[in-house]
């Protein structure tokens, strides 16, 4: 009986992480890598053969495209970086930052740097994130939740995983103002890198289940007690890799902690499970390759062309990240952050 509690807890945990996009596992691995997990904080650590592939894909991608700002920096500069984070987001997903999004964070981070904020924890970011995304989760709409599942329908397109190998490509696609699901099965994957599948009307029911569980104020401290060292984790091993591999953009910001910018550009990295890899021209190069490749086994696999390699309906992986990070939630995200970096 016991045991059937503690699994159930375990899914319900597994739930709400999914659907904020946090981090995906089975509830099979939780409970067989629970302790792994919590025991191994500091994340993934990179071989330098792993860490100089890695730093290539990211040179090609954030270390390049976006410009963050540094201490010192005149109005001016940061506004460029953030037009440039803007711009970067935008082309690989589709999500776009409001003008007063843009206006906060400009002004949050010019305040950092001139040392009148301070920064936030990677742990701190990780907790605000989590505590933004289930409020965002517990007033979805049966309608937001099935355009969520919508998102969610991957196909897994290879059966190898690693830096240099995409192996996800969307499952849904918009016809007029309808979704339909191009996935065998009906599946939705919740990870780009293929984890936690399930069936498109299993998510949605569990999503309603949940969802009023979640509305339940003693189920839902339990819960996120339970997911909190997991999201801790996802967050961890982002920016791990991130300042291994990329020390002058990042390395700092696991030292001493990441700056608005920083913040916002790793809590996009997570919910959209986009790794900052390549530049526009080199995800349309992987998207191409994949469809190349399912093409000699299925001619009615989706085109790539016109397609973004994430957010809703993403051809690498998709997932609902405009309801995810829709303007209001991406507002009290941004007031969170500000009121842990104020001094």
């Amino acid at each position: 009986m016991k045991h059937q509690i503690f699994r159930g807890v375990l899914r319900l945990a597994l739930f709400v992480v999914l659907i904020i996009g946090v981090v995906a596992l089975t509830v099979s691995r939780i409970s067989h890598s629970w302790s792994d997990r919590i025991a191994n904080p500091v994340g993934q650590q990179l071989t330098p053969a792993g860490r100089a592939r890695v730093r290539q894909l990211l040179l090609d991608g954030v270390g390049t495209r976006v410009s963050l700002p540094v201490e010192g920096a005149r109005p001016g500069q940061v506004s460029v970086s953030i037009d440039s984070v803007r711009t970067f987001i935008r082309e690989r997903s589709g999500l776009e930052l409001a003008p007063e999004a843009i206006d906060k964070l400009t002004a949050m981070e010019q305040r950092t740097l001139d040392e009148s904020a301070g920064r936030i924890t990677c742990d701190d970011l990780s907790d605000t994130v989590l505590a933004v995304l289930v409020e965002r989760f517990r007033h979805a709409t049966d309608a937001e939740i099935e355009r969520a599942a919508g998102d969610l329908a991957n196909a897994r397109a290879l059966g190898a995983s690693g830096a240099n190998s995409p192996v996800t490509v969307a499952g849904s696609a918009r016809v007029g103002d309808r979704r339909v699901s191009t996935s065998t099965g009906d599946q939705v994957t919740l990870r780009a890198d293929g984890r936690g599948v399930m069936s498109r009307s299993e998510l949605i029911d569990a999503a309603k289940q949940y969802r009023a569980r979640m509305n339940a104020p003693a189920q839902m401290i339990a819960i996120i007690g339970i997911v909190r060292p997991l999201v801790r984790q996802a967050f961890r091993t982002r920016l791990g890799i991130l300042s291994q591999a990329l020390p002058e953009q990042w390395e700092e910001a696991q030292s001493r902690g990441l700056t608005p910018v920083h913040a916002f550009l790793l809590s996009y990295s997570v919910a959209s499970d986009d790794a900052l890899y390549r530049s526009k021209q080199g995800l349309d190069t992987a998207m191409k390759w994949i469809e190349q490749v399912n093409l000699k086994s299925d001619s009615n696999y989706p085109a790539s062309a016109g397609r973004l390699p994430y957010g809703s309906s993403g051809y690498l992986f998709s997932s609902p990240l405009d309801l995810i990070l829709d303007k209001p939630t991406t507002a009290r995200l941004l007031d969170r952050i500000a009121e842990r970096t104020s001094k």
